[in-house]
């Protein structure tokens, strides 16, 4: 008996570039401790993105997304906004992202792993598709 596969994926199936347990200190939180002192955090992603058979065929990084360039937004984004919320955090980081990288969803979660001793960590997750007619203002390349 000759082996079952399933169907060829529809042609607007994406397939998906994985950052997990980004870690590093930001200040987040509502407590006047959050305000003061940084804590851990930790940010896991799932990068929507155009069929990658292609890339892989030119080798190219240009041609794909750089998951240290996103790494690299990620933490700027956070450092620079001093947020209370996780959600917010979350939602200015995912519009970034789509604002410099050719991805169409991001699933995206942040986690606070010391905001409740009796936790392993506190959090949110989002999943968010790019907007219609938002265009991508790509970061220049590396040195």
């Amino acid at each position: 008996m000759s082996p079952v596969f399933p169907p060829a994926p529809a042609t607007d199936a994406l397939d998906w570039i994985v950052i997990d347990g980004l870690e590093f200190e930001a200040l987040i939180g509502i407590y006047p401790h959050e305000r003061q002192d940084k804590q851990p955090l930790h940010i896991d992603m799932r990068l929507g993105v155009a069929n990658i058979r292609t890339v892989a065929e030119t080798d190219d990084i240009e041609a794909t997304v750089d998951y240290q360039r996103v790494c690299e937004v990620v933490m700027m984004v956070v450092n620079a906004g001093a947020f209370q919320l996780l959600e917010t955090l979350a939602e200015r980081v995912t519009e970034q992202v789509f604002a410099h990288f050719p991805v169409e969803k991001i699933w995206f979660r942040a986690t606070k792993p010391h905001a409740l001793f009796y936790t392993r960590g506190v959090g949110v997750e989002i999943l968010r598709q790019r907007p219609p007619l938002m265009g991508v203002d790509r970061l220049p390349p590396l040195s």
